[in-house]
């Protein structure tokens, strides 16, 4: 936010519930980030690409970080940690299976944040709806409102996922009709 502003770039931030929300104005861009997205039924996400629609202009671009379940296999644990200016996060997310049919999960995530010697703890845990990639693409066409764009690997428009040989921080990317 800071380098936007110094940029002279205006960011704006929403907070609201991601399955409905409405906006005054209309937007050239929406992001939902490191796989937020959190429904739990399909009917959810319709509600939620309604939302995203109604907020961006037509040719608006929504760009979706993980969120779609690509590798349905990687279900389990992992682990990471970012270091950057003196400041540690370590982050550990778990995905257990709660309701196979319903493609339901526990979703649990912890991030320490460790600087100056200190440590704080955020927890989270929530129900979530893992979307496989082709039921991705019938809501999309179902919802109406998009175009679909593709799906890209490492947020590189370079490395298509259909080309990729290891699918790495997937990216899927949508243009309001």
């Amino acid at each position: 936010m800071e380098k936007a502003r110094k940029a002279g770039i205006k960011i704006g931030i929403i907070h609201a519930d991601m399955r409905n929300f409405k906006t005054k104005e209309k937007f050239d861009f929406a992001f939902c980030m490191l796989g937020s997205i959190a429904i739990e039924s399909n009917r959810e996400f319709l509600s939620h690409s309604d939302s995203v629609a109604s907020c961006l202009g037509s040719g608006g671009l929504y760009l979706i970080d993980a969120s779609i379940g690509f590798d349905w296999t990687g279900l389990g644990r992992e682990r990471w940690t970012v270091i950057k200016n003196g400041l540690t996060v370590n982050v550990e997310w778990e995905g257990v299976p709660m309701n196979l049919v319903e493609q339901k999960i526990i979703d649990k995530v912890i991030v320490e944040v460790i600087e100056d010697g200190k440590s704080k703890t955020f927890k989270t845990e929530k129900v979530d709806k893992i979307i496989f990639p082709q039921e991705f693409l019938e809501l999309v066409g179902k919802n109406g409102k998009f175009e679909f764009l593709g799906w890209y690997n490492s947020f590189n428009l370079a490395e298509p996922l259909e080309n990729a040989k290891k699918i790495n921080k997937p990216m899927s990317l949508l243009r309001r009709k």
